[in-house]
């Protein structure tokens, strides 16, 4: 047959159904056995190819090589995969041409039919590189398949990327793979090629989870693979707990003290009675001195006789600000010196 050498193989498609004789085949490669060539040339990258002798009349073998002829690697080969006729599956990297021999078993000939047929990859999902991050936000529930993403590092495995925008200062976000159908991994990062910030691998079961605080402003990038080489179907989860509201401290009352001189000048204070000091780092302030808000007494002053100062809860966060009001003293002046009869001034005529 024309193509009983390699040199001469017989160019095959997906989709071929072709019929062929070795009776008169010569053997090409000094095994005993004849053989006659094809040569398939991929098209498209991960695809599939099976070759089958099935319905062919005698007992039969195949090979399949990537390579020159006459220096080819072999990457399949089957003697009886339906019955005692032949069917070799091997993965076209899209561009190569791979040689196919086809022979019979102990130097066996006969009437060949040979089928050609192609399982076309599905594509990559669209959120495959971390630069189409698919974004999510939280309350979110998605799924998805790595199957058939690349790898992008890390595990042995492919992945896909997912981005969470931060809204709050302090709100816990929760990313879970719980429910998904393989051992997953996952990764939480500050930016695409950025730094890896957390990481999970079995929280539930051999399924991951994780919760991390939000700063509120950074847009966190979720990678999701398999642990190992592990692929499969995934269901993603976001939940978050917002930040708590702020406490104010209780503050039970307030009290001027004064401390008067017999000549009528002195100072005062005001003492602040809290029970609860609500939220750490608190502070009561009067526009130029701070006093730092503590279960008791709180003592702000002391103040010139006389002042008037406006005292204010000062929080962290704005909302447990407050007012507490304005405050004043002012010292009596001393008692004039005929204040008591005892003491009465003497006066006379023309006074």
């Amino acid at each position: 047959p024309d193509n009983d050498a390699c040199a001469d193989a017989e160019a095959i498609a997906c989709g071929d159904n072709l019929t062929a004789n070795s009776d008169s085949s010569t053997d090409t490669d000094g095994n005993g056995r004849a053989d006659v060539w094809y040569a398939f040339t991929g098209t498209v990258a991960g695809e599939e190819v099976t070759i089958a002798t099935c319905d062919s009349d005698f007992d039969t073998t195949i090979e399949v090589y990537s390579g020159p002829c006459d220096d080819a690697t072999q990457v399949a080969f089957n003697d009886d995969s339906c019955g005692l006729q032949s069917e070799a599956t091997f993965t076209s990297d899209g561009s190569s041409t791979y040689l196919i021999k086809v022979e019979g078993f102990n130097s066996q000939t006969g009437n060949i039919n040979l089928a050609v047929t192609c399982i076309t990859p599905e594509p990559a999902p669209e959120n495959d590189d971390c630069a189409d991050a698919e974004a999510i936000a939280c309350g979110d529930s998605v799924t998805g398949s790595t199957a058939n993403a690349t790898d992008s590092g890390g595990q042995s495995s492919p992945d896909v990327f997912y981005s969470i925008a931060g809204t709050a200062d302090g709100e816990e976000v929760t990313v879970s793979l719980c429910g998904s159908s393989f051992d997953t991994y996952l990764k939480i990062f500050d930016a695409c090629d950025g730094t890896e910030l957390f990481s999970n691998d079995d929280s539930c079961g051999l399924q991951s989870e994780l919760t991390f605080t939000s700063d509120g402003a950074t847009t966190y990038i979720v990678r999701v693979e398999g642990f190992g080489t592990n692929s499969g179907d995934y269901a993603l989860a976001v939940s978050c707990v917002p930040p708590p509201a702020c406490v104010p401290p209780t503050i039970d009352s307030t009290a001027v003290v004064d401390s008067c001189n017999a000549d009528g000048t002195g100072t005062f204070s005001v003492d602040i009675v809290v029970s609860d000091a609500g939220d750490a780092g608190t502070v009561i302030s009067d526009g130029t001195n701070t006093y730092p808000v503590v279960a008791g007494t709180v003592t702000a002053g002391p103040y010139n006789s006389g002042d008037n100062v406006t005292l204010t809860v000062d929080a962290l966060d704005d909302a447990c600000d407050a007012s507490l009001g304005e405050f004043t003293f002012t010292c009596p002046l001393p008692a004039p010196e005929n204040d008591d009869c005892a003491d009465a001034e003497a006066i006379a005529c023309g006074d």
